[in-house]
């Protein structure tokens, strides 16, 4: 039997003036949801495992559905530089979206691109937390939760176990940043 967890309110608004018109002296980093980022950075936008589809699944009529739409329209994007593809799954590598980017932007992807099932190319939160520790990382991002529901666990849960990795190993929460789908922040 599946537990109950809901996950938190987590749809903000775009801010479409900022997603068009980006400071040029921070990093701004907009939440689309899943593992697709809009960042902008120094006259470039560069879009990361972009997934617009409905679903996750290289036919429009099957597979994992999406829960929450992208928290930016596709329409909404800014003319996209940059496109960089983690691995070859269709829920972060999306046929549809692909051709819809089309070929303007350059497309960066990892040699190898054929991995086996989950295991390599994902970490649970206890693990992103000690991904944070190993690369001295100062600031982190959660992703790849809230959008498919690709796993047994309950939509809210991985939120719930990251706050729980982060007290554990003693992280301040403000250094693991869990964005609302559409949220845009900026860095320095």
């Amino acid at each position: 039997m599946e537990r109950s967890v809901n996950p938190p309110k987590v749809i903000a608004e775009p801010d479409l003036f900022r997603v068009k018109n980006p400071d040029s002296d921070q990093i701004q980093i907009t939440w689309v949801g899943h593992s697709t980022f809009l960042i902008q950075m120094d006259g470039f936008n560069i879009l990361t495992d972009p997934i617009f589809n409905d679903r996750s699944s290289p036919f429009s009529f099957g597979g994992v559905k999406r829960l929450v739409p992208p928290g930016l329209r596709f329409e909404d994007l800014p003319p996209i530089h940059v496109v960089l593809i983690s691995h070859n799954h269709y829920d972060h590598l999306d046929e549809h979206t692909i051709k819809r980017l089309g070929g303007k932007p350059k497309y960066l992807i990892p040699l190898g691109l054929a991995r086996w099932f989950m295991k390599p190319v994902h970490v649970d939160p206890p693990e992103a937390v000690m991904v944070r520790r190993d690369t001295n990382s100062r600031q982190s991002i959660a992703s790849h939760w809230g959008t498919f529901k690709l796993s047994d666990e309950p939509l809210g849960e991985p939120v719930l176990y990251l706050e729980k990795a982060l007290r554990e190993a003693g992280v301040d929460r403000k250094d693991f940043i869990i964005m609302k789908f559409g949220e845009t922040l900026l860095f320095r």
